[in-house]
Parts: C-alpha cells; sequence; structure tokens
C-alpha cells in the first residue's frame, strides 16, 4: 500500500486505535517563508481494499516546523513537539475526535 501526499518533507506516524493513524508532517504544500509549515492528519487503512483514506489537514504551524515527533498523551491527544521559529523547541497538542472516524 502507498499513499501520496504531495510537498510532504518530513513525516511522523503513530498508532491511533485499529488501523487509525495520526500523523504530524513538514511540508512545502504552501510556500511559507522557510517552506516548512507544520500540518496533521489522521489516516485510515481498509486492509480488506488496501486503501488509505486521509482526514482533512490541520495546520499547526504556519512557517516552520521541522521534524515534527508525536507522542500520545492519553486516548483522544498527542503531544506535537518540533523545531519552530528561532529554532526553539516548540510542542501543541493535538485532539483526534474517534467519533468522526470511518
Amino acid at each position: 500500500m502507498e499513499y501520496r501526499l504531495d510537498g510532504i518533507i518530513q513525516v511522523q506516524v503513530k498508532k491511533v486505535a485499529g488501523t487509525t493513524f495520526a500523523s504530524a508532517l513538514r511540508s512545502i504544500l504552501r510556500q511559507a517563508p522557510r517552506g516548512s509549515d507544520g500540518w496533521a492528519t489522521v489516516l485510515t487503512v481498509n486492509l480488506g481494499s488496501r486503501q488509505i483514506s486521509k482526514q482533512s489537514l490541520f495546520e499547526f504551524d504556519g512557517s516552520y516546523a521541522y521534524t515534527p515527533e508525536l507522542i500520545q498523551a492519553d486516548q483522544n491527544h498527542y503531544l506535537c513537539a518540533y523545531t519552530g521559529p528561532g529554532n526553539n523547541g516548540w510542542a501543541v497538542v493535538l485532539g483526534v475526535d474517534m467519533r468522526i472516524l470511518p
């Protein structure tokens, strides 16, 4: 199985439940000043059809989000730590609403 996301340079994936995964990524989808916006999404794998579906993307940093790392905080929340503006360490809590997932 493959899933292509154009403009993605770094990806971190963590299992949410079953065949659902949270993903934090650095991309050049938008031409940010440094070309490295931080995005998150949820991917769901259908093993029967070998298809991967992507929920909508969420931008957690609009200018600089190098090396995003996901750490599961609880069942529905993930801490995303990354190198942000000024080469400083940044973190954001990302939530996964399990009620809206397939």
